[in-house]
């Protein structure tokens, strides 16, 4: 049986990708969505991004987040207070998820390129 009480609501990508565009949001597509525009056709349940790195862009992408009640996928999985908010424009300008161990890769990588 398809549908019920379980069911996903079935992604609309080009929404997605037009509220990025139309929200001023500078991004690189990746993952899924990506391969797929490429002709290699496979099965994703999100739109996966990687904005670009200024301050601005990133405010423009967090407040578009937030203007779409975006969720993270899993993230009932973690304690309230265990990952820092990932729509606030500080935790994406670290980059990565904002989990404790990206963050120290990603201190570790400016590091070594500033050594």
């Amino acid at each position: 049986m398809l549908g019920g009480a379980n069911a996903v609501p079935e992604l609309d990508i080009q929404a997605i990708l037009r509220e990025l565009v139309e929200g001023g949001v500078e991004f690189l597509l990746i993952g899924g969505v990506a391969v797929g525009y490429h002709g290699h056709i496979r099965a994703t349940k999100d739109v996966d991004v990687v904005p670009a790195p200024d301050r601005q862009n990133l405010e423009r992408l967090a407040g578009l987040l937030k203007r779409l009640d975006a969720q993270v996928e899993g993230i009932d999985d973690f304690d309230k207070g265990e990952l820092p908010n990932p729509l606030d424009p500080d935790v994406l300008e670290l980059g990565g998820t904002g989990r404790p161990e990206d963050l120290a890769d990603l201190q570790r990588l400016r590091e070594a390129r500033e050594s």
